[in-house]
């Protein structure tokens, strides 16, 4: 298989690229970026600001791209209020969707991001919480 072969096969079957679309579970976006809740969250508040265009790794993405993420990620810090929280990028290390992404997420009181067990949300739960941050992003 060549390069441009693994590529495209690569870009169907990323599952970021798939969601981008989704304008339903999109929280916030602009030109460059978009907004997921996390499906399996590490704390209750753990956001995902997903690239638009496909890079997997953070250098491999262009200044304007990175730039619009780092500002993202700042809108949201301010406007959900989040006093302690972290900001993680894996790349290829723990990088389960191979597409760059950064997780946003809100820390307790001790500075933990890693406030709750893992679990998948239930679809209800899901919808519930897009509402509930499309609603606090407004």
């Amino acid at each position: 298989m060549s390069d441009i072969s693994k590529i495209d096969e690569s870009l169907k079957s990323c599952l970021f690229c798939k969601l981008k679309s989704n304008k339903e579970a999109i929280l916030h976006e602009n030109e460059h970026c978009f907004v997921l809740v996390d499906r399996f969250p590490a704390s209750e508040c753990h956001l995902l600001v997903i690239s638009k265009e496909h890079y997997v790794k953070l250098h491999e993405s262009n200044e304007e791209t990175l730039s619009e993420c780092v500002k993202m990620l700042r809108f949201l810090a301010i406007k959900l209020n989040l006093k302690k929280y972290q900001v993680v990028n894996n790349n290829e290390h723990e990088q389960i969707v191979k597409h760059m992404h950064f997780h946003l997420c809100q820390a307790d009181s001790t500075g933990n991001y890693s406030s709750t067990e893992r679990r998948e949300y239930s679809d209800e739960e899901y919808k519930q919480l897009v509402s509930e941050f499309k609603n606090k992003l407004k």
